[in-house]
């Protein structure tokens, strides 16, 4: 459960990694009643463990009774779920999760419909653009991008020789290429890579006043600043 929560919360807090220390804070002597409490870190997002939460139960729900991905869950998250959905199998008559407002049984169909999900993705060549975060080398290397247009996390699984590049790149905007794999709902949700490019830092690339002195004849001798408000009043 702790990996499932723990997934959520970078899905939802993007590149500013994760807010909460989920904790095992009551379990009777006796009691088939567990309660986990989340705790903000120091630098944590108001309200996050409430968020988590809600789109922990609501996601759980959407696959079992949809079978549909829910847009905020990783591949990472797909697994966290699978591994919980496997754990109510053993020796649990039903496992049932409980919010503040909500709650949701986790039964074996959650397995087969996260089956289905993964069946139906199609992979095809391409490049996504993000930030590139969450470095894990534990297992099969991999990294977190996150995708620049909508915020979505996209897993990135690479071999060791991009490692210096995904070092080089940690933190950055960058561009990674190779097989994508997507959701039905055409969501990418992890790449095989093949390339990795970073992007410059914004504050490494040149001024218009540089620019122009790459390239002198640019402005036809027009000053710099003039010519482009000449540009923005056309």
């Amino acid at each position: 459960m702790h990996g499932l929560l723990q997934s959520i919360d970078l899905d939802l807090a993007g590149t500013r990694g994760r807010q909460i220390d989920w904790r095992l804070t009551g379990l009777a002597a006796g009691s088939m009643i567990a309660t986990i409490t989340g705790r903000p870190l120091p630098a944590g997002l108001p309200g996050q463990a409430v968020r988590v939460i809600d789109a922990c139960l609501a996601g759980l729900r959407e696959i079992r009774f949809e079978g549909t991905c829910p847009p905020a869950f990783s591949d990472s998250t797909l697994t966290a779920a699978e591994r919980l959905a496997r754990a109510a199998r053993k020796g649990l008559e039903q496992l049932l999760l409980r919010g503040a407002d909500d709650e949701v049984a986790v039964t074996d169909d959650i397995r087969e419909r996260i089956r289905g999900i993964r069946t139906a993705a199609r992979a095809l060549p391409g490049s996504v653009e993000g930030t590139l975060d969450m470095v894990s080398l534990h297992g099969r290397s991999n990294f977190a991008v996150w995708e620049r247009l909508e915020g979505y996390r996209v897993e990135c699984y690479f071999d060791d020789e991009l490692l210096p590049d995904v070092k080089r790149g940690l933190g950055h905007r960058v561009s990674v290429a190779g097989q994508i794999t997507y959701s039905r709902e055409g969501i990418p949700r992890w790449v095989e890579v093949e390339r990795l490019d970073v992007y410059p830092a914004r504050d490494g690339l040149p001024s218009v006043d540089q620019f122009i002195g790459m390239a002198p004849d640019f402005t036809d001798g027009v000053d710099a600043v003039e010519y482009v408000r000449r540009l923005r009043d056309e």
